[in-house]
Formats: C-alpha cells, sequence, structure tokens
C-alpha cells in the first residue's frame, strides 16, 4: 500500500511507467515456500533457489512413472474459492532438464481437464487433448511467465497441476523450477501477490493530487494529459474509470465506460466517443479538460464535449488517476495544468 511499483517489459527492458491495478486476493496460501506445495506419486520437492526477487523449487520426477501426457507426477496447489465465476491462474517456470511440461485441473485425482502444454526451451504452447489456453510471456534467461483463465463453478476445493508432458523426460535427474503460483478472481491477471500461510490482498492502486485547490476556484478550468498503455479491464457490466475528480461516484467523476466504445461520464449523462477501439498493450493518449465548468474528453486525437447537469457541479476536490473499478495499466507521461487550453493544443498533445 502507498509504494509506487514502476514497470518495465521484461523481455525488451522498455520503459512501461506506474503500474495501477484494482484489489486482487491471491489465494494461493503459501506461494513463497515451494516445499509446502503438494506432490503426486513420484515427483520430489528437491531444493529451492533464490532469483529475480522469487523463490523457486526445484521439482524432479522420478525415472519411468506416468504415462503419456504424464498426469501421475506432478505439484500442485489447492485453493478453497469464495465465489463462482472466472478465475485466472499464474506461474512462473524454468526448464532444468525437463523440457516441456503440462497444466491441468485437479478437482479430482481422476480428473484430466487440461489447460495446455508449455513447451520450455522454445517458449511455445501447444494442445493437450485438444485443450490450448491461456498466455506465455518470455521473462528472459529461461523463465517464461504463464497465465490462464478458468472458471469456478463451485466453491468446493479445487486446484491445478503442473507436470512433465514428455515421460522420456523423467530420469530421475532432469527437473523444472516453479514459483510465484497465483489464483484470483477476476477476468484478467494481475501482478504476482506473495503469499505466507495465508491467502493474501492487494489494495487497489491510486495516484492522487490531493487537494488541488487553490488552484481551482469554484468554477474550475483545466487540463490533464495522461498516457496510459492499458492490460485489461472489467467486465461489460462494470463502470469503471481511469480519471477522477471530486468526491463521490455522482459527483465529478468521469472516465472510460465499460468497453471502451467510447467515453462517458458517470452520472446523468454520457459522453460517446465513437469509432474509437481499445487495444491491450498499446499506448493511449487521453485528455481531460475543463474549462469554465463544461468538461471535455479527449483520446488518441478525438475531443468531445460531455453533458452535465445542475445536479452534476464538478467537484474540484482532488484529482484521483486510478482506484476502484479501473482499467488496468501502466501510466506514463501526465501532464498538468491548472488553467484551460485552447482545442488545438489538447488535440495537439493526444494525436
Amino acid at each position: 500500500t502507498d509504494v509506487p511499483r514502476f514497470d518495465h517489459d521484461p523481455a525488451t527492458g522498455e520503459r512501461l511507467g506506474l503500474l495501477i491495478e484494482g484489489q486482487r486476493t491471491n489465494f494461493v496460501p503459501n506461494s513463497e515456500d515451494p516445499s509446502t506445495w503438494n506432490l503426486r506419486e513420484d515427483m520430489a520437492y528437491t531444493g529451492a533457489m533464490e532469483d529475480r526477487g522469487l523463490t523457486f523449487g526445484e521439482f524432479t520426477p522420478s525415472a519411468g512413472g506416468g504415462g503419456t501426457p504424464l498426469i501421475v507426477d506432478g505439484v500442485f496447489i489447492n485453493f478453497t474459492p469464495t465465489a463462482t465465476g472466472e478465475h485466472h491462474g499464474a506461474v512462473v517456470l524454468k526448464s532444468n532438464g525437463i523440457r516441456k511440461v503440462v497444466v491441468r485441473r485437479i478437482t479430482s485425482f481422476s480428473d484430466e481437464t487440461f489447460i495446455a502444454g508449455i513447451d520450455l526451451e522454445n517458449g511455445t504452447l501447444e494442445s493437450v487433448n485438444g485443450s490450448l489456453a491461456g498466455k506465455l510471456t518470455e521473462l528472459g534467461d529461461g523463465y517464461y511467465l504463464f497465465q490462464y483463465p478458468f472458471t469456478i463453478n463451485t466453491t468446493s476445493v479445487s486446484g491445478y497441476q503442473v507436470s512433465p508432458l514428455d515421460t522420456t523426460d523423467s530420469d530421475g535427474v532432469n527437473s523444472f523450477y516453479a514459483a510465484a503460483y497465483q489464483y484470483e478472481l477476476g477476468a484478467f491477471s494481475t501482478s504476482y501477490i506473495p503469499t505466507n500461510g495465508a491467502a493474501a490482498a492487494r489494495s487497489a492502486d491510486t495516484a492522487a493530487i490531493d487537494p488541488l485547490t487553490p488552484w481551482f476556484a469554484a468554477t474550475p478550468n483545466m487540463t490533464l494529459f495522461c498516457d496510459w498503455i492499458p492490460r485489461a479491464v472489467p467486465s461489460t457490466s462494470t463502470r469503471w474509470h481511469m480519471l477522477r475528480l471530486g468526491g463521490s461516484l455522482i459527483n465529478g467523476q468521469y472516465g472510460f465506460y465499460n468497453t471502451m466504445n467510447g467515453i462517458a461520464r458517470d452520472g446523468d449523462g454520457n459522453l460517446e466517443i465513437t469509432n474509437f477501439t481499445y487495444s491491450k498493450g498499446e499506448l493511449m493518449k487521453t485528455a481531460l479538460l475543463i474549462r469554465d465548468g463544461v468538461v471535455f474528453f479527449g483520446v488518441d486525437g478525438v475531443l468531445e464535449e460531455s453533458y452535465v447537469s445542475g445536479n452534476n457541479a464538478v467537484n474540484s476536490t482532488f484529482l484521483v488517476l486510478g482506484g476502484g473499478a479501473t482499467v488496468a495499466g501502466h501510466l506514463q507521461d501526465v501532464l498538468f495544468y491548472p488553467h484551460a487550453l485552447s482545442d488545438e493544443e489538447v488535440l495537439e498533445g493526444i494525436s
């Protein structure tokens, strides 16, 4: 809480900016202690390794066991969901002789619901028994982050197992490393939340200017430019915001609405900007302009006036970037002017 997280692309080293995410909980009880993770059949925990700020467990299957795909030897973590619906899992992996692994759901030992096979040498995903889901991100030096969606239909115990995919690699010597197990409730994956002995929560990130006075008069004039790299968005049934000016959810709250088909103001008036396409991972240039109490939104070269009613007076108490039900992503350059720029100046700044 209250600690800024400046992030970069793990593969290229490119600056991404200030990480902004909503509240999430990692339901894995001991993500920081791989020695406590569950082992099946002939899988052995053979030591720990510290790297990249993570504690990796080394896991070595015995020779000759299992079948193809090898679903007997494995390492897994159970958890008890707090709600049904869409969840996401994640784990960081590295080969140490075991070239390929498979991730599958284990609601019972006879359940063979596969997610995907992972080639840890070539950095690719492959179908297993017709199943191929998830995202594999190269972290460099042979490390890969695997993130995958899954749906919980009951709050009974569930979990996911990582096992060798090719039995020829299982000789009692070859192994693989795993770290940063995470299960979270939500429509997209977020950054790793370490746990020690119990599930742990991370509060929503916010970046705030509080108070804004004496920069504003009763009828404020301001211009705010924000460059974002969105990573994911909440569900289409949720109102969510990137920018918030003022206190309550009704007065003075502005931001992107639902699926980013347009831009809207929360309250009794919506502003729609059409022909706008949202793309994860791409830079998005936005602006919030208030001129004599009239609110304008801009994004990627488009600027439109927002409707503001007499019951929705602009509240100039403070400015919040992120927080609540927000876009998850990286906040890059932010420019704030305590006066209203011209339309031409704003359009130049978001083009």
